[in-house]
This record gives structure tokens, sequence and C-alpha cells, in this order.
């Protein structure tokens, strides 16, 4: 069934009849001389109105006009059918080109993407790994640090122990000498109260004789009417005058009574001979014991003086010692606070200069290309394993040695030469050297440990070096 307006469906032939005579499509009169290709399109056209949408279909209905066309138009027919299938190759082959450059850009986009995922991860790793190593030669360095401060305030202590019990010996040093100057002291007191008394009693011996010379000069009545006395009663009056006691109290009844025998003249100047002994007897004491008062006065003032003297010098040499003992301990602290900060930037200069380095040398060509041969031994061995057979997987394991090998070699040759030719701090170079040995141990560890892990026949046997690494082991060189 055709469709309205005669449209012919995409794809599908024109509804032609039998053809007219000579060929063509039924009912078409060829004029003299044959159609051309633009008239039988006309006449197409004309009668499958819409047909000019669907280039094929026209093209298929314009070919049942070929055997009725003139041979010029066939000719050119042709030649555009010829150019149509050609221009239609070369699309085909321009997409199939530009399909393929864009499979081969995603390849390498993708492989450019891993590589960088590698870089990346390989740089956080590092990172990680300089941290660690930065966190651990930080607390080997507070660790040190608070070492060496107890050990510091250890020897502080013991020098304040020393201090102390120097000042405790110096403080007993002076009690002694307190003590022995205060025993002089003393001494010397009891001298000089000895000295008085033995003054006093010269002093007494010389009024007492001075009194008896006075007795001598008493008038010669006194005198005759003393004779009559008891011998009794004239000892009970010297004693008196003597000790200078009060005669009134101190004379017994009855030489008070042969006094009072005598008369009022011999009685008066007997009075004032026994007073003026007592009086110069209380005079006598009371000078003797001021003199006796002031030197023991002089004598504890000076003991004191010289405790006080002595209690201000221990206070200002304690005093003198805590001030030396805190400026050593604040000088310590702030050594040690110095020492810290210098060991931490210390660290921190090695670290970053290790980083900026370690990236120097995955910049390096031949560490670039010998790094890439044995990512791609690994990545044979990690992803093609079960399809190798055990020949082509040791032929693989022994390449991947020797691409670690030479890796771990160049990077040793280059971290040697650039600390030669940049004057690279040793322990930056130590360091370096010790991280390209690290990653060559844990690299030979996860091919261990992968082989194990995936089935191999040869789990047990180690990954063996390269004969050129073997042999550097063997002379203990690299």
């Amino acid at each position: 069934m055709q469709p309205p307006g005669g449209m012919v469906p995409p794809g599908a032939r024109p509804p032609l009849a039998q053809s007219g005579p000579g060929g063509g499509p039924p009912g078409a009169q060829p004029p003299p001389g044959g159609f051309t290709w633009q008239q039988a399109a006309q006449n197409i056209i004309q009668y499958n109105p819409g047909i000019e949408k669907h280039p094929r279909a026209l093209a298929f209905a314009i070919n049942q006009y070929m055997p009725i066309m003139n041979q010029q138009s066939l000719a050119e027919w042709r030649q555009m059918q010829y150019d149509a299938r050609m221009a239609g190759v070369t699309q085909r082959g321009e997409a199939a080109e530009q399909a393929s450059q864009d499979r081969r850009y995603g390849v390498d986009v993708r492989a450019g993407t891993a590589r960088e995922g590698m870089r990346s991860r390989e740089d956080i790793e590092e990172q990680r790994h300089a941290d660690r190593v930065l966190g651990i030669e930080t607390r080997a360095g507070t660790a040190a640090e608070a070492e060496r401060g107890r050990g510091e305030r250890a020897t502080a202590a013991e020098r304040g122990r020393s201090e102390r019990a120097a000042q405790a010996s110096e403080d007993r040093r002076y009690g002694i000498d307190t003590r022995a100057e205060t025993a002089r002291e003393a001494e010397a007191g009891r001298g000089e109260r000895a000295a008085a008394t033995e003054e006093g009693r010269e002093r007494r011996s010389q009024r007492t004789e001075a009194g008896r010379q006075r007795r001598a000069e008493m008038s010669d009545q006194t005198k005759r009417d003393m004779a009559f006395l008891s011998n009794e009663t004239r000892r009970e009056i010297a004693r008196a005058r003597e000790e200078g006691a009060d005669w009134r109290t101190t004379l017994s009844v009855e030489a008070r009574k042969e006094i009072a025998t005598m008369n009022v003249d011999a009685r008066n100047e007997l009075a004032r001979f026994l007073d003026e002994g007592r009086t110069y007897r209380t005079e006598r004491t009371l000078t003797e014991r001021a003199a006796e008062g002031e030197a023991g006065r002089r004598s504890r003032e000076g003991i004191a003086g010289r405790a006080e003297t002595g209690r201000q010098e221990r206070a200002a040499a304690a005093e003198s010692g805590r001030q030396e003992r805190a400026e050593r301990a604040e000088e310590g602290r702030e050594t040690r606070s110095q020492r810290t900060e210098e060991g931490r930037q210390k660290r921190f200069d090695v670290s970053e200069e290790r980083r900026r380095v370690g990236q120097e040398i995955r910049r390096d060509q031949g560490y670039e290309r010998i790094r890439v041969q044995r990512e791609e031994h690994e990545r044979k061995l990690t992803q093609d394993w079960n399809r190798l057979n055990a020949q082509e997987r040791n032929q693989t394991i022994a390449a991947w040695r020797t691409s670690l090998d030479a890796q771990h070699k160049r990077a040793q040759e280059w971290i040697n030469s650039y600390s030669q030719n940049s004057n690279l701090p040793d322990d930056v170079r130590n360091a370096l050297l010790k991280d390209a040995d690290r990653e060559y141990r844990e690299a030979i560890k996860a091919m261990d440990k992968f082989r194990k892990q995936s089935g191999n026949p040869n789990r047990d046997m180690k990954v063996a070096p390269s004969p050129e690494r073997a042999g550097a082991e063997a002379t203990g060189g690299y």
C-alpha cells in the first residue's frame, strides 16, 4: 500500500510498474535522445511528492531511468554516484580515524592520570614518611633535651646540696667561732670582774688601813675610853667597821651597854667612826656592782652584736645563694629552650631539604625511565599473574628485580653526586640514603608478600637480586 500523496518511505523502492518502452518507469515516454538525470528527478518528484526529502530513495528511483537516459547524462549520473560513494568512504575513514585518535587520546589521558596518581600517591607516601621521620626525630630530640634537662637539674641539685652543705659547714664553723668568741668574752668578763673584785679588795684594804690610821688618830680621851672596853666589844666594833654594817643592830647588848658608859663626846666620835665605815662600804659595794654590771652589759652587747652580725651575714649568704641558684636555673631553662628550638628548626630544615632533593631525584630522566620499567613489570605481574606460566613469571620477576636494583643504584649515585656538587649536609645525605634503602627493602617485601598470597608454586623463594646487585652486596657496596 502506497502512503498518501504518493510518498515513498525512506529506504524503500518507489512504486514503479513495469518498464515502459525501452526500459525505465511505466508511463515514462523518453524524449528524443533520452532523459537527462535532471528530467528523471523532476518526473519522479512530480509523481512522488516529498521524495526529495529522502535522497537515497530519490537516487534509487533515478537509477530506474538509467536505461532511457542519454549517454552524456548517464555518464554524469554514474560519476556523481561514484563521487558520492568515495565521499562516504572518505567520511567513514575520517570518522574511524577520529574515533581511533579519540581512543588513543583517552588511553594517553588515562595513562597520564594513572602516572600522576601514582606520583601523587608516592608524594603523599613520601610526605607521610617524612612526617613520621620528623615526628620520630622530634620525639627523639625532645627526649634527648629532656634527658639533658634532667642531667642539668640533677647537676644543679647536686651543686645546690654542695652549696647548702658548705653553707651549713660555714654556719657551724661560724657558730663554733661565735661560741668561742662568746667564751672568750665571758672569760674576759670574768677576768674583768675578778680584776674589779681584786681592785675592790685592794681599795677595802687601803680603806681598812686608812680606818686604822683614822682610829689611830682618835682623840686621846676616846682612845682612853675605848681602852676600858672589853676585848670582845672592841672586836665587834672593828668587825662592824670592817663590814660596814649598822652597828646599832649588829653590836651585842653587852657591847652597847659598855659603849653607853662612855662620855657623850666619845660615843659620838665612835658613832661617826662606825658610820663612816658603813657608808664607805655601801659606796664601795655600789661602785663595784655598777662596774661589774657595766662590764657584763658590755660583754652581753658585744655577744649580741656579734650574733646579729652573724645572722645578717648568714641571711645575706643564703639570699645570695638563692639568687645564684635561681639565675642558674633560669639560664638552664633558657639554654634548654634555645637548644630545643634549634634542634626542632634543624630537623625541619633537614626534612624540607630531603623532600626537595627527593623531588629532584624523581624528576631525573634516567631514574624516571627505570621507574616506569619497574612499574610495567609490576603491572604485568599483578594483572597477568594467572595467565603467565612458571617460566614467564620467573623471567618477569627477574626483570623486575633488575629494574629495582638499577633504580636503587641510580638513586644512590644521584644522591652522592648531588651531595658532592652542592655541598649537601651530611645529615640530609644520610637521610636520603636511608630513604632509598627503605623504599628498596619495602618493595622487595611487598613483592614477596604478593607472591605468597598469589599461590606462587615457589612462594617460599625470596626475590633473587640481579647479578650486579648480588656482587655489590657480596662486597659490602652498592
